[in-house]
This record gives structure tokens, sequence and C-alpha cells, in this order.
């Protein structure tokens, strides 16, 4: 009878064990589903400062704004917003963008400020799709129709403006940073007339070293600048507008002449320096001969380069050039094509 009583007691305390087991088994289960469904709402600050320490200039800043969002591991796109309305140039304009049900985890974000400069339409990268691998990394973009550009035809597109950050979602609202840098290098060309008579300039002629392609986004590649595989350059010419009379440099006056914006380039495969300036003053007629304006071989973007031209009183001409900070600068637009 003890024997009996003793194996029910027995029979009883495994079958307790086994239920708490078990009850301990679904609450795990239970809370690992629940891990698994959570999301986050995650709000997005644009870091500006990566574009330079100075305020922006007119039609340099975001005119629209894309961010995409997607899970890192797997590159399903989770979010995919888009603001147009509201921005009026200026980068610091843009404070947050908020994104909903953002799922736990890694997630890498996107943003692509005026695309439509590089003739992109993201639109149709649609949430549930699932971005192929370094597709957006190492994204590369053929962009000679769009580039080299004068500062006056930025008016309606502006300038492309990108940038990347993965961070680990693990909270229910979560305030994160991206920073964002310009795809492209503006150069200004400033000209000094200090020879006795007034110079009517008509086109400028810029060496080989405008290329065909460019990565969308920004990476450290070793150091090295990140130039794409089987880029092609191509010279370009900055010709007066059609019926215009093109620019005249008055005897003894300093003139800002021009200002474009140039995609990134290294070139040290070819000699002499394909990174040369002429200038053609009448339809026939040369004022400078294609000539350095810089002993640098390489074009980083988000970055400033001014070339000063100093044409003396015998007719000589002197170039000199510095790398500076992207800041704000009054441009008085010549006609120029």
């Amino acid at each position: 009878m003890g024997m009996l009583k003793n194996n029910i007691v027995v029979i009883i305390l495994i079958t307790f064990t086994l239920a708490c087991v078990f009850l301990t088994s679904c609450d795990s289960v239970d809370d690992l589903a629940k891990s698994e469904e959570q999301t986050s709402t995650v709000t997005l600050h644009i870091d500006t400062r990566a574009v330079g320490s100075g305020s922006t200039a007119a039609n340099e800043g975001i005119k629209t704004l894309r961010v995409i969002a997607a899970i890192t591991s797997t590159r399903t796109v989770v979010g995919n917003v888009f603001y147009q309305e509201g921005f009026t140039g200026s980068i610091a304009e843009v404070n947050e963008i908020v994104f909903s049900d953002i799922p736990y985890g890694n997630v890498t974000f996107y943003a692509i400020a005026n695309e439509a400069s590089l003739g992109l339409d993201l639109q149709a990268v649609s949430e549930g799709s699932v971005l192929q691998e370094n597709e957006w990394e190492n994204k590369i973009v053929m962009a000679e129709q769009y580039f080299p550009l004068l500062r006056r035809d930025i008016g309606i597109n502006g300038l492309p403006i990108t940038g990347i950050k993965t961070v680990f979602i693990n909270q229910a609202s979560q305030t994160i940073e991206i920073p964002i840098t310009r795809v492209v290098a503006k150069i200004e060309l400033n000209f000094t007339n200090n020879a006795p008579f007034e110079i009517p300039i008509y086109s400028l002629v810029l060496g080989e070293f405008m290329p065909d392609r460019t990565y969308l986004f920004s990476y450290d590649d070793g150091g090295k600048l990140p130039i794409p595989s089987g880029v092609a350059y191509q010279n370009h010419v900055f010709l007066r507008t059609s019926g215009g009379s093109g620019v005249t440099i008055q005897q003894g006056e300093n003139k800002e002449l021009l200002v474009f914006y140039v995609l990134e380039s290294q070139r040290t495969d070819i000699e002499p320096t394909p990174y040369t300036l002429g200038i053609e003053t009448v339809a026939s007629g040369v004022l400078m001969n294609p000539k350095p304006f810089m002993q640098q071989r390489f074009i980083k973007r988000n970055t400033r380069i001014v070339v000063d031209i100093t044409i003396d009183d015998r007719g000589g001409n002197k170039i000199e050039w510095e790398v500076k900070d992207w800041s704000d600068v009054a441009v008085d637009v010549p006609s120029f094509s």
C-alpha cells in the first residue's frame, strides 16, 4: 500500500513538472514571437554637416528627398518615403522623417536627395521587394548626360546628395541620424583682366576629365578614391548661348566667370594631365590655349575648387587654384550653355 502511495506521488510530481516545462516553453515561444513581431517608430534626422561648413547657396540644397529602409540581413524593403513640397533649396530645412512599423534588428537607411538630377525615379522600390546584394551600397549611375552642369541649370532638379547608415533598432521609439554628402564637386572660375583692353569670352574648353559614371553613394575604398571600373572620360565645351554675346571682362575687372559642377574623377593614366582649361574670345580666336588649371590628378565629390585666371598687361596668363570647403557663394550667371 505504501509503495502504491509513493508511486502516485511520484507520478503527480512528474506530471506537474512536465506541465511547468510545457507552460514555460509556451511562454518562451510567445516571447520569441512577440520579439520577432516588435516594431519601432523611427525618427530620422538628416545630418547636413558633411555637405560643408557654410550655408547652402540657392538650388544647391534639397529639393526632393527620398529615404528607403531595408532589413539589413534579408535586404527586404520596409519603407520608401518621398518628400517634395515645402523645400526651398535649403538643406537645413529637412528636420525629421518618421518611419512607422520598422522591425527590430539591423535596418539600413538609404537617403537620396534630388534623385532626378541623375535621371533616377526610385518610386518603384516598393515595400516587400528585395534589393539585390550590393545593388545600393555600390550602385553605379550612368550620368554623362547630366554632368557637367552649369550653376544656372540646377534650378529645377538641384544636385544629387546621398547617404547610407545601418542602425540596430531595439526600441519602440528610436531617433537616429544619417549623414549625407554631395555626389558632385563644384568648380568656380574667376577672371582678372589686367590687359589694356576688354576681353569678350565666347567659350571655355575643359579637358578630358568628365566621367560617364559615378557611384551613387560615397564609401571608403581603402583610402583610394572610389572610381567605378569601366569608366570613360570625355572633354567638354561651354559655349555661349544661341544669340548670346558671351561674357565680356572689362579692363581692370575681377569677375566670377563661371560656376559648374562635375562628377568625381581620377586620371593618372595619361600624360600630360587632362585637367586643363582653354578660353576662346572670338569665333576663331584663342585667348588661352588649354593648360592645366590644377596640379592634382583627381577631383573628389563634395569639394569646391576655386580657379583664378589672370591676364596680365601684355596678354600673358596665369592660373592659380585652391581646394576649399563648399560654402555659400554669390554667383553672377553668364550666358553660357
